[in-house]
């Protein structure tokens, strides 16, 4: 289950694909982007009460932000005796080149749940919710 706040890890730097489906599923007054719209910081989502924010984050130096965060999850998922297959889970975010921090407003309804997993669709990532990883559809893996 996604919470308030968590980290899609990806491992190709797909910044247009995530904008694509996100242009698709919403009216454009709805969306604002910073930085570049093709290697975007931060797509925001506003609609009534509802404000989902996507931060995208790469790599740009040994130890850099990016790589602190996922030493971080590495260490935690290693360390965490889980059920998953865990080199599996640890080689994928070992070869994360795009981190992407989602942030939402509000505890997300199934609504919200629905429009993330249509954004991850078919795509090679997995989703660390704080506690555990999750799948591109939201499953514990």
């Amino acid at each position: 289950m996604i919470k308030q706040s968590f980290t899609i890890l990806i491992s190709e730097k797909k910044y247009d694909q995530i904008r694509n489906r996100i242009y698709d599923q919403l009216k454009e007054d709805f969306i604002s982007i910073q930085g570049n719209e093709y290697e975007w910081e931060k797509i925001e989502i506003k609609e009534g009460g509802l404000m989902i924010s996507f931060n995208s984050l790469v790599r740009t130096k040994p130890m850099d932000q990016f790589s602190k965060i996922i030493l971080g999850i590495y260490n935690f998922i290693d360390k965490k005796d889980e059920k998953t297959d865990k080199k599996y889970v640890l080689d994928k975010i070992a070869n994360t080149k795009l981190l992407i921090g989602v942030v939402i407003n509000t505890i997300p309804n199934q609504k919200v749940v629905d429009f993330i997993r249509s954004v991850l669709l078919d795509m090679d990532a997995i989703v660390f919710n704080g506690e555990t990883i999750l799948d591109n559809n939201l499953e514990p893996m």
